[in-house]
């Protein structure tokens, strides 16, 4: 397929490529690849390079495209590759490599080769690169005579035409400006002096920076700020007011006027008695003149608080807070409920005691369900998986009648009856308590190796009986014995034949059990053939035919057939005895 051309150094580029199959000869492109395809190599070279920069599946270094048709820089000594559409486009693969393979100093193109992957067709491309940008609207030349000159024809005209646009385009917005030299009457304004000139046009613009220059010169005539017209009505001097409301001082008596005017025309301002620093300085405000002088007793003393000495040092009683909602703080469900306003000896039994059933363990015997399941006291008594009190028996599971229970049995060893020695004996079948007695007839080491026991003492194999054998005459004559149905052995022998004059792959299979050819009772023979480099389906799973009554079967494949260099594994399954078999066998074309 065709490539397009890019500028030297540009970046980011994502370019395609058409892979054929080299398996078929119909020139088809090669569905299926991916960056992890089996011995997939990428080749790129600059005409200018005498090595060239390789990527490949083995060493790790090709990574996947993260979305077609727009360029993610690979990772560091990676490039990125990705199958474009396996429907619409068979066999086309999208390429990004770094951006520096485009950027080799005053090369001309970049040759990128594909190959290694199984049936892939060793495909080149040529990419071009220029040292201009055939995209841009310049083609990304300056205008000069030394760029123009390797312009041809065409390509002149059209930068004329583009920049008659652009000439077009500033003189129609030209138009707009005075016919008058900048900085003249009538002229357009610029930094420096300009020549007296008058704005009739009512300026409507708001200005929301800040004026960092100055105004110079006289402000002829303004119109009137209504607002703050109305705000100072009635004010001579807002400097004035200001200094008689803040200091303590004689006030102009124009603004003390104006100050006592204001309102309901009756003020009494005097700033030396008014104003913030004489309010500041009243003596009033140091001494507490004016306020409570009560010392802590005379607060104490008509018996509100009850204090051991004047000052409340300590609380020695405090009669009931039952009605005292402040000192509660905020009422909370819980606390309304569960605890009362008056707390005494009572309401604690009640709420602590009684409630929550504490009483139960010392004071009040336990009746009906007073422990609730899966509490501690729950688990501690019982095994189940949800804990239940009830199931408790203290006359057997009690300290005390686990106790009892251990004088009988954990030091007899008996649930019934106590074991004594004489009974020991019996139990393990001495007759006598010496223990010496009991082994004196078994012969010493020094008695077996010099065998000084009579020969009637020793076992004759030849004619000594064995008990619970049965006896044997020879079995010097028995050729096998046979196995018990569970121990039977079942194995299929796969065959695949190349058919090259009928161009099919030809599949045989033969059943055996227990290493003898089965020839009847096979039932559902079925083969499936799995890829062996991906796993999929050659041949999904399908019925196999017998060949006559031979007891062998046999599938013939002319459209999924195994190619060279890649194996399959042949999976052979059919109904014998009763059971499912399943076998399963590596084939191929090439040699085992």
């Amino acid at each position: 397929m065709g490539l397009i051309s890019y500028a030297l150094s540009e970046t980011s580029i994502v370019f395609r490529v058409k892979i054929l199959n080299s398996s078929v000869t119909t020139g088809a492109g090669l569905e299926g690849l991916l960056f992890s395809s089996s011995g997939l190599i990428i080749g790129t070279i600059a005409d200018n390079e005498s090595g060239t920069t390789t990527y490949t599946e083995a060493a790790g270094n090709i990574e996947t495209v993260v979305a077609l048709g727009s360029y993610s820089p690979p990772t560091t000594n990676k490039c990125r590759f990705r199958e474009v559409d396996a429907t619409n486009h068979k066999g086309v693969y999208e390429i990004h490599l770094a951006d520096a393979r485009f950027a080799i100093s005053s090369s001309k193109s970049l040759l990128v080769s594909i190959a290694g992957a199984s049936n892939v067709a060793q495909t080149d491309v040529v990419i071009p690169l220029t040292t201009t940008d055939p995209y841009a609207a310049d083609f990304g030349l300056a205008l000069d005579n030394t760029n123009l000159a390797h312009v041809d024809a065409s390509e002149k005209i059209a930068l004329l035409a583009a920049t008659q646009t652009s000439i077009d385009a500033i003189e129609t917005k030209s138009d707009f400006l005075p016919a008058v030299t900048a900085g003249g009457v009538g002229g357009v304004f610029i930094a420096g002096t300009n020549a007296a000139t008058t704005v009739t046009t009512s300026f409507t613009t708001t200005f929301t920076g800040d004026l960092t220059g100055n105004v110079d010169g006289t402000l002829a005539t303004t119109t009137t700020n209504t607002d703050l017209a109305t705000l100072t009505s009635g004010m001579t001097s807002l400097t004035e007011w200001l200094g008689a409301m803040a200091g303590l001082q004689a006030e102009n008596g124009t603004a003390q006027s104006e100050i006592r005017a204001t309102g309901a025309g009756s003020g009494s301002f005097d700033a030396t008695a008014d104003s913030l620093e004489a309010i500041k300085n009243n003596s009033a405000w140091d001494t507490a003149t004016g306020f409570s002088t009560h010392a802590a007793t005379d607060i104490v003393s008509t018996g509100a608080i009850t204090t051991s000495g004047g000052a409340v040092t300590t609380v020695t009683t405090v009669t009931t807070v039952g009605t005292n909602t402040d000192m509660r703080g905020t009422d909370s469900a819980a606390l309304a409920t569960n605890v009362p306003d008056s707390l005494s000896h009572a309401n604690l039994q009640t709420q602590l005691i009684t409630t929550y059933g504490l009483d139960h363990l010392i004071a009040a015997a336990v009746i009906g369900a007073d422990v609730t399941d899966n509490s501690i006291f729950a688990k501690l008594v019982s095994k189940e998986a949800t804990a239940d009190w009830d199931d408790f028996a203290n006359t057997t599971e009690s300290l005390q009648a686990l106790k009892d229970l251990g004088d009988v049995n954990w030091v007899t060893g008996n649930t019934t009856t106590p074991l004594t020695a004489a009974g020991i004996r019996s139990a393990v079948g001495m007759s006598s308590a010496n223990l010496d007695t009991q082994i004196g007839d078994i012969p010493t080491v020094s008695e077996f190796n010099a065998r000084t026991l009579v020969a009637a003492s020793y076992f004759v194999g030849a004619t000594d009986t064995v008990a619970n054998v049965t006896t044997v005459g020879s079995v010097m004559t028995k050729t096998g014995y046979e196995l018990a149905a569970a121990e039977d052995v079942y194995h299929a022998d796969v065959d695949l034949r190349i058919d090259v004059t009928n161009t099919q792959d030809e599949y045989t299979v033969t059943w055996f059990k227990n290493g003898v050819r089965i020839t009847s009772g096979i039932t559902v023979p079925t083969i499936q053939v799995v890829k062996r480099v991906d796993g999929t389906d050659l041949i999904a799973s399908t019925a196999m035919t017998q060949i006559g009554s031979t007891g062998s079967y046999k599938y013939d494949e002319a459209t999924n057939r195994t190619t060279a260099g890649e194996a399959s594994v042949a999976i052979v399954a059919a109904t014998i005895d009763g059971g499912g078999r399943t076998f399963a066998r590596v084939v191929g074309r090439d040699s085992s």
